[in-house]
């Protein structure tokens, strides 16, 4: 028999997740907030389609954390410590991999994805 949570831990569950909806944008704000007073007009237009890129980029992995989340609840709710434990291992490994691949790739072809936003890549 499974207890229902009370409302006090759906609340607690919602306001986390709500929390990771609003942290990309408010990064966002936060880079541009900085670029525009430490900055010129220039990189401060530049940060707008660099934004993009990066963030799209980004969000095509989010398979990854989908997939962990799920496989590692169901491992939790059989009482598998230890698979648990190597599921949370594997998920950093991959995530760790693809995101130096994906900051590889990024960095490599910058000029050509700011090309494809009519952006002059200087």
């Amino acid at each position: 028999e499974v207890d229902e949570p009370d409302s006090w831990v759906l609340s607690k569950f919602a306001a986390g997740v709500f929390g990771l909806y609003l942290a990309s944008p408010m990064l966002s704000l936060i880079d541009s907030a900085f670029v525009g007073r430490l900055s010129g007009t220039g990189q401060l237009a530049a940060l707008g389609p660099g934004s993009v890129i990066c963030d799209s980029s980004a969000y095509c992995l989010s398979c990854i954390a989908v997939a962990t989340t799920n496989l590692y609840a169901s491992r939790r709710a059989r009482g598998q410590l230890v698979a648990m434990r190597r599921m949370a291992s594997d998920a950093l490994t991959i995530g760790l991999l693809c995101g130096v691949g994906l900051g590889l790739v990024i960095g490599s072809c910058a000029g050509p994805l700011l090309g494809m936003f009519a952006v002059d890549a200087t």
